[in-house]
């Protein structure tokens, strides 16, 4: 084992406490659903496509997939009747950057429109 692979085995070692001491940069971890750009924030500390969650510690965006709040109960309900391949093949975009810092996010965020009824004018008493 080379020096990487050891001090790639120790950082995965450390608790979490130590690993707020590590340098890392945040960036954000997308929604795999076709469309959309929510996700949650992990931390990289450099190690390829290994990255750090509060929820489940490191992790490889190449063996898991994320889903925001919205398309994992939609993806719940929608395996309970078909094929999970099935699913994912109409669910997911594979192509999708699934890794991406502030500024790229904010980018690839279409505006939001307001949503909501008109306010309607108060009559005035007399």
């Amino acid at each position: 084992m080379n020096e990487e692979q050891e001090a790639i085995g120790e950082l995965k070692s450390m608790p979490q406490e130590e690993l707020d001491n590590v340098p890392f940069q945040i960036v954000w971890w997308i929604c795999e659903a076709k469309g959309c750009c929510r996700g949650t924030r992990v931390r990289d500390y450099g190690i390829g496509p290994e990255y750090w969650d509060k929820r489940y510690g490191f992790f490889s965006i190449n063996e898991r997939f994320i889903l925001c709040a919205k398309h994992w109960k939609f993806w719940q309900r929608l395996i309970k009747n078909f094929d999970k391949n099935t699913v994912a093949r109409k669910l997911f975009d594979f192509d999708k950057q699934l890794i991406m810092t502030d500024e790229e996010r904010k980018a690839a965020t279409p505006p939001r429109k307001k949503i909501g009824a008109p306010q309607m004018k108060r009559k005035k008493n007399r």
